[in-house]
């Protein structure tokens, strides 16, 4: 008996170091809210990184984005957190209307100024036998790709403007 605990105390320890490992490296931000939309005690690591503050065990996730977003797009976020712990609510709907899809955030880059960041947050609903017991939160750093698809546009409307532009000319009467 003695043998057998403490081989399930070993494999426990090292499940749990393989999850703090598993939050120390990945890129994305990731959270579990409870049903008082309270960030539980354990996070990942990139979050301190992109929301720039070091402890997240309790914070209300209306706290987490108060500083962050417009008084509406607050409110927005806190009603469908809540529309989340809703046993009816479907989960591919509901990501259809999350209102944190791609949120802008105006960031000090500790030179004085600002940088602008995009943040995508993704929730999932885990469920246990008396309904749903958390939500994951996912938090991914999209800024990279937005700002890739600002460029692609506007290199798209710089070609079709000189391409108008060439059919003007080409259009011009040569005398």
């Amino acid at each position: 008996l003695q043998i057998a605990r403490l081989r399930n105390e070993r494999a426990a320890r090292e499940a749990e170091e393989q999850t703090r490992d598993i939050l120390r490296t990945v890129r994305e931000g990731f959270f579990l809210l409870d049903a008082d939309h309270r960030i539980g005690a354990v996070w990942s690591h990139a979050l301190t990184r992109m929301f720039g503050r070091e402890s997240f065990a309790g914070l209300a996730f209306e706290e987490l984005l108060k500083a962050l977003v417009s008084p509406q797009t607050l409110a927005t976020a806190t009603k469908y957190v809540k529309l989340l712990w809703g046993e009816r609510a479907h989960e591919n709907l509901m990501k259809s209307i999350n209102p944190l899809g791609q949120l802008e955030l105006r960031v000090d880059n500790g030179r004085g100024g600002e940088d602008i960041r995009y943040l995508q947050f993704d929730f999932h609903r885990v469920a246990g036998p008396q309904g749903v017991r958390h939500v994951l939160v996912s938090v991914s750093d999209i800024t990279a790709s937005v700002q890739l698809a600002k460029e692609l546009q506007e290199s798209q409307e710089n070609a079709s403007a000189q391409i108008d532009m060439m059919m003007g000319v080409m259009s011009l009467d040569p005398g």
